[in-house]
């Protein structure tokens, strides 16, 4: 079966149709996760919609539904201020400390439903499939190289019974929450995060 080791976890791949998918044995060669990231915010709390959603298996969760958007397949380079509905956004330096971004240490107090983007450049000195494992409180989108590659804003970070109205959740959220594959060539790519904050820390744990 197809396996892969993200942070201290041994994760399975299958397909759909319960297919194994396989992956390179080295997943992570030749690629270190980012550790400087740009961020860009915060935008108000009526920038987003926060309301239920009803999933697949008819289970309700808490969904954000951003109001507004950046053009980010413009985007080619990580920019020194973001313009975001008619608002322009200074970017601040945030440093991860092990696999986590606390976005708070650059905003302080954040409110429910609030926006920000992060951003960063990750190289790869050969041509590999890299597999991304992320958590965050509570909700986020992911780009690389304007291509949008991961969402949980339907769901938010939803694990078994514990929910985003829970100031605890912040020692729950790992960097194995999620997980997607992606194939970087040789080169530099730029990845985008767009993250939505429920209570507790504002942060995003991710690895390779």
């Amino acid at each position: 079966m197809g396996s892969a080791t993200i942070g201290n976890e041994q994760w399975h791949f299958l397909d759909t149709e319960g297919g194994e998918i396989q992956l390179s044995d080295h997943p992570k060669a030749n690629v270190e996760f980012p550790i400087k990231w740009r961020v860009f915010g915060p935008l108000g709390s009526d920038t987003s919609d926060i309301g239920r959603s009803m999933t697949a298996n008819y289970r309700g969760e808490w969904e954000a539904k951003p109001l507004i958007d950046v053009a980010i397949d413009k985007l080619q380079e990580i920019p020194k201020d973001l313009t975001v509905g008619g608002k322009t956004l200074e970017g601040s330096c945030l440093t991860m400390a092990g696999d986590t971004l606390n976005l708070d240490e650059v905003f302080g107090n954040h409110e429910v439903g609030q926006q920000a983007f992060l951003m960063a450049e990750i190289e790869a000195s050969t041509d590999t499939e890299v597999i991304f494992g992320t958590g965050c409180n509570w909700w986020m989108d992911w780009w690389i190289d304007g291509q949008h590659k991961f969402s949980t804003m339907d769901v938010g970070n939803s694990r078994a019974d514990w929910g985003w109205l829970d100031e605890t959740i912040t020692s729950q959220i790992t960097a194995t929450d999620h997980c997607f594959r992606h194939h970087l060539t040789a080169g530099r790519h730029l990845i985008i995060i767009r993250t939505v904050p429920a209570d507790g820390a504002w942060i995003i744990r991710a690895d390779l």
